[in-house]
């Protein structure tokens, strides 16, 4: 389904302990290869279709994701809390099923 998606993330993320991390804190905390903009944009604009997949088979929407206390937003920030939801999601099925991950 999002296999290149999954694929990227399964060459990036090679320690479960952080998954789990990820899964309980999210990406807020700070994700190596997901902290500057334009790594997410980078990033994004690589899985662009399989971001926008998840999302649909999540039915989440980008405004969705956008934190409540935020009253304006910019297609930047569109781009940042997509990829950290998909980043989030690949590590909760990741935490969930304590399947290892690709070496």
């Amino acid at each position: 389904m999002f296999d290149r998606l999954w694929k990227a993330l399964d060459d990036r993320f090679t320690d479960i302990d952080e998954c789990h991390d990820i899964s309980t804190h999210g990406c807020e905390m700070g994700v190596g290869g997901f902290i500057y903009h334009h790594e997410l944009k980078d990033f994004y604009f690589e899985h662009e279709d399989d971001i926008e997949e998840l999302l649909n088979d999540h039915n989440v929407d980008y405004e969705d994701l956008i934190p409540s206390d935020r009253t304006t937003y910019s297609v930047r920030d569109c781009i940042q809390y997509s990829v950290w939801y998909a980043v989030l999601i690949y590590c909760e099925e990741r935490a969930v099923t304590h399947q290892p991950v690709a070496v």
